[in-house]
């Protein structure tokens, strides 16, 4: 008796190597980013879709026109007038994340506290995730005891701040810890501007601990980046662990104007934001192009080998 051994023909590992370049390349180009959130506020309201509004004691005025949001606090207060997003996946640390504020003014004048405009990226103790509401979008804020004081909680927050001597500085705070253990970091002190910026990118990558911010319309006149309008700085208390809740990672974006302290001005803070957008970069495309790679040609060779 006569034994014969066929094996799969060897255009097939070909046609494997093939598709999985194919899956590579397309991989790595269409998936390089993702858009968390973009709003470009074309419309006459609020888009709720996106966003929750809170202002504290609800006396805030929020007007939308013109391509533009405009958050007044109303308030003479320390206050703040908020748009929090409902998405929970703003995590800098699985992939870095780059923030764009386009069309940014601050409006109001000050003989007390300053006044500010801010974003910021993290999670209250309090919040666990689920659809945001007026009333939590009244308690974020740019840093501060809040974020730590029951149970885990922090958060890296920017903030354009204006003294009564007109001075616009830029301030960022890096908060973290747990139960009532955490810290409020101020990242480099106030830093100096030129002026209010009109625009402003901020990439922060949280692997590697660290944040970049540069400005248009206005450089710094003070600090590490002075006579320049970008600056870069480390992330040393906001990390995922503060934004685990025990049962998964919530991690919100927030934008929004602040009174920082008693002001004598009725309406105090009043802060626009033309475009707003959050793009995160996705875990490594090669990785994915490995598993898709490794998919397709398992499929090739099992089929020929289910065929002799």
């Amino acid at each position: 008796m006569k034994f014969s051994l066929s094996l799969p023909p060897r255009r097939g590992f070909v046609g494997c190597g093939i598709a999985a370049l194919m899956a590579a390349s397309f991989l790595s180009v269409a998936s390089a980013q993702v858009t968390l959130i973009s709003d470009t506020f074309d419309g006459s309201s609020v888009n709720t879709g996106l966003w929750a509004n809170g202002s504290t004691g609800s006396l805030g005025i929020t007007t939308v026109s013109g391509g533009s949001i405009s958050l007044d606090v109303n308030r003479q207060d320390s206050a703040r007038n908020g748009l929090l997003a409902h998405g929970t996946n703003f995590n800098p640390f699985e992939a870095p994340m780059t923030i764009t504020l386009n069309g940014l003014s601050l409006g109001g004048t000050t003989n007390g506290s300053p006044i500010a405009l801010y974003a910021a990226v993290g999670r209250l103790p309090t919040d666990l995730g689920g659809v945001a509401t007026g009333a939590l979008a009244s308690t974020y804020s740019a840093g501060g005891g809040g974020y730590y004081s029951t149970g885990t909680g922090g958060v890296l927050g920017v903030s354009i701040l204006k003294f009564n001597t007109g001075v616009h500085y830029l301030q960022v705070l890096d908060v973290g810890g747990s139960n009532g253990t955490g810290t409020v970091r101020n990242v480099f002190g106030n830093i100096s501007l030129s002026g209010m910026p009109t625009d402003m990118t901020w990439v922060i990558d949280g692997a590697n601990t660290q944040f970049t911010i540069t400005l248009e319309g206005a450089t710094f006149t003070g600090g590490p980046g002075s006579g320049t309008n970008t600056v870069t700085g480390s992330i040393d208390h906001f990390s995922e662990t503060v934004l685990d809740t025990g049962s998964g990672i919530v991690s919100r974006f927030v934008i929004g104007a602040n009174n920082t302290g008693a002001t004598s001005i009725t309406d105090g803070a009043i802060g626009t934001f033309g475009e707003v957008s959050v793009v995160s970069a996705i875990p490594e495309p090669s990785t994915y192009a490995l598993i898709a790679s490794a998919f397709i040609c398992g499929v090739v060779v099992l089929r020929r080998r289910t065929r002799a």
